[in-house]
């Protein structure tokens, strides 16, 4: 009789809005304090997003992530606090997940993000995802992973922090011959990628998978497949980056017919490398059973 009663559940509206206002008051005015109570109740507070869609908004403004603005990577970032950073023409809040901090910074996708000075979420623990997809947006921007092919950070403009290395544009033209590598590539991968292409936002690496958009990132189609069996990963783009001394020299290689083989195993090598960085392992044997052959014609070179 009481649960039903108007009485205790505006005594209930009340009291959580009192309580979730003080905890934005003490976020603003108090960091690190703030910051204790995160660390201590952030599942509780990212628990409500789902099951408290009334208080949603004042919810996700106590938020924290890791974020790579901060060289300090203990130190958190509210939502809001990313917002007022953002770049001109910037639309969308990007963010990228792994189990820790120095495996998202070595995903390859994080590149152009770094190029541009464009700030970037990181999101180490399996929920933060399930949280952000639940959210949708936050102050009419949406999250987007930035390994989505939907990304539109080559449409932003260069911050006067950011790096400065030359960068891939999407309708630059691809290096003759260019397209011969990615056929072969085509050939030996076959309906593991979804498909292949040269990228725009790639600057050192030699490759990055890209998720169709909408799709889930890999990390958090880790955790989908470890709860059911009958969870199928969607297939991913490998974009290459036509300036890079590999693909350079494949581009060469891919000419001579005796060379065929030996292009196909890099094709092969480079999609092996990009899985293990997104912590999934490929097929061990056929894996190690490359790499020997790779080391035993390095040998013979030597």
């Amino acid at each position: 009789m009481l649960f039903r009663s108007s009485v205790f559940r505006k005594i209930r509206k009340t009291l959580t809005k009192r309580v979730l206002g003080h905890l934005e008051e003490v976020a603003t005015n108090e960091g690190n304090k703030y910051r204790e109570f995160w660390l201590q109740y952030g599942p509780i507070v990212r628990e409500g997003i789902a099951a408290d869609f009334e208080n949603r908004e004042a919810l996700a403004k106590l938020l924290r992530f890791k974020s790579s603005h901060h060289e300090d990577k203990t130190a958190l970032v509210g939502l809001a606090e990313y917002v007022g950073r953002m770049k001109e023409g910037q639309t969308e809040i990007y963010f990228a997940s792994g189990p820790e901090v120095r495996s998202i910074e070595r995903n390859p996708n994080l590149e152009a993000f770094r190029a541009k000075g464009v700030e970037v979420l990181y999101l180490t623990d399996p929920v933060d995802e399930f949280v952000l997809n639940n959210l949708y947006e936050f102050e009419a921007k949406k999250f987007i992973s930035i390994e989505d092919g939907n990304a539109k950070v080559s449409e932003l403009k260069t911050g006067d922090t950011a790096e400065k290395p030359e960068e891939q544009k999407p309708d630059d033209k691809v290096p003759d011959g260019f397209d011969r590598v990615v056929s072969l590539f085509k050939d030996a991968l076959g309906e593991r990628v979804e498909d292949i292409r040269a990228s725009g936002r790639l600057t050192t690496s030699v490759a990055c998978l890209v998720s169709p958009t909408g799709a889930f990132s890999a990390a958090l189609e880790r955790v989908l497949n470890a709860g059911s069996t009958k969870f199928k990963p969607a297939k991913r783009v490998l974009e290459l980056n036509p300036k890079h001394p590999l693909i350079d020299r494949l581009i060469s290689l891919a000419n001579d017919a005796e060379n065929v083989h030996f292009v196909k195993n890099c094709g092969q090598q480079i999609y092996a490398n990009l899985m293990l960085l997104d912590g999934v392992v490929p097929d061990p044997h056929e894996t190690a059973d490359r790499m020997l052959n790779f080391m035993n014609e390095l040998a013979q070179k030597r």
